[in-house]
Parts: structure tokens; C-alpha cells; sequence
């Protein structure tokens, strides 16, 4: 996407070079942390490309290639997700937090949709969401990835006739209001072997890599 900052291909790059370190520095929790920050980024920028593949075939009415599109972004954010167990903050850590400078049950409610406001809507109407996005366990498996579903189905639901933009944007924002009030209780997950957890997502990226790495 010609709007994103940076190189992919250097990125890549460095991410290939970053797990080819992990037999000497695997038991390193900052190189850990960094291996795991740089393939989510990585796996990122192939989820938004993955996204725009779904909206255009979906748009052109090949349900198919929109499918096979949306079913890789789902995979690749389910893999991050479960990476970011390594991270020391994740939405769980958050809404613990929140949560435990309440006095009181009301108290501790406020807090805690407070926080999940924080970090997606910002409490605006659609104009400020995701201003302090974090890319943090819980928020690809439970918000990022029910969002991008919920608008790809309706786009799939359209077809190549209209597309109510306007409605499906004001059921987005109901849906993030109510995932913000909702009463949801988050556990990290620490994943059992993180680089090897790297290596399956570079493998998914390029399955060309898995026979030379």
C-alpha cells in the first residue's frame, strides 16, 4: 500500500535475519519481544493487503477469491494474536488494571470501559477511533478481527449493487460501543514456544521459507 511508511522487503528481510538468531538467543526475553514485534508488523502489512484483496473481489462479485482473501487475513491475526503473549502489556493486563483502581463494583465498571474506550473509540462517534490503538494480545482475536469481519460481510451481502456505507458505518460504531460496555473478562496467554510461533507466521507469509529455514 503506497501510504505505509517504510520497506517490506527490508523488513522481511530483517525479520528472516532475527529468527535465523533465535537458536543462540531464543531463552533472551528482549529478543524475543523484538523477533515477535517485528513479525507482527511484518504480518501486518500482509493482513491490510489481504483486506483490500477481499474488498475489491467482493466488490467485483467474486465471492471466492473474497473468501480465500478474508480467510488469510483471519488466520494471520489469530497467529499475532496469540504471539503477543509475550508482550508485558496485553488488553487483559489493561482492563486488570482499570479495573483494580475502583473503589467500588460501579467504580471499577466505569474504569474498565474507560480503558477499552481508551484504546479503540476513543469515546467519539467514529471520528477518533483506534487514535491510541495498541497492537496488544486480545484486541486482533476479540475487536480488530470481529471488526473487519463484521464490515466484509456486509460488503459480501451487497454484492456489485449499492453499498450502504453510511449504515454499515453506524453499525460499527454500536458494535465498538458495545464491545466497550460489554463486561468481558480477558486472560493472556503466554505462548509455549514464541520463536517457533514466528517461524509457522514467516512460514504462512512465504511457504517457500519453511524448506530453507
Amino acid at each position: 500500500f503506497p501510504g505505509h511508511p517504510g520497506d517490506r522487503a527490508q523488513l522481511d528481510a530483517a525479520v528472516r535475519a532475527l529468527a535465523a538468531q533465535a537458536p543462540a538467543f531464543a531463552d533472551q526475553p528482549l529478543f524475543v519481544l523484538d523477533l515477535v514485534e517485528a513479525a507482527r508488523h511484518l504480518a501486518s502489512l500482509e493482513i491490510d493487503s489481504q483486506l483490500q484483496a477481499a474488498v475489491a473481489a467482493y466488490r467485483a462479485g467474486d465471492l471466492s477469491a473474497g473468501d480465500r482473501a478474508r480467510g488469510r487475513v483471519e488466520a494471520l491475526a489469530l497467529a499475532i494474536d496469540a504471539l503477543l503473549g509475550v508482550q508485558p502489556e496485553s488488553l487483559a493486563s489493561w482492563i486488570d488494571d482499570a479495573r483494580a483502581y475502583g473503589d467500588t463494583p460501579a467504580d471499577a465498571a466505569a474504569y474498565v470501559a474507560n480503558a477499552k474506550a481508551q484504546v479503540t473509540v476513543w469515546g467519539g462517534e467514529g471520528n477518533l477511533n483506534d487514535y491510541a490503538s495498541k497492537a496488544w494480545q486480545g484486541l486482533y482475536r476479540d475487536f480488530y478481527l470481529p471488526r473487519w469481519s463484521r464490515f466484509l460481510d456486509a460488503l459480501k451481502a451487497a454484492g456489485t449493487g449499492p453499498f450502504d456505507e453510511a449504515a454499515v458505518t453506524r453499525d460499527l460504531v454500536a458494535w465498538e460501543h458495545a464491545w466497550v460496555d460489554a463486561d468481558t473478562v480477558y486472560r493472556r496467554q503466554r505462548p509455549a514456544d514464541p520463536v517457533g510461533g514466528v517461524k509457522a507466521l514467516i512460514a504462512h507469509l512465504d511457504p517457500a521459507w519453511k524448506t530453507n529455514a
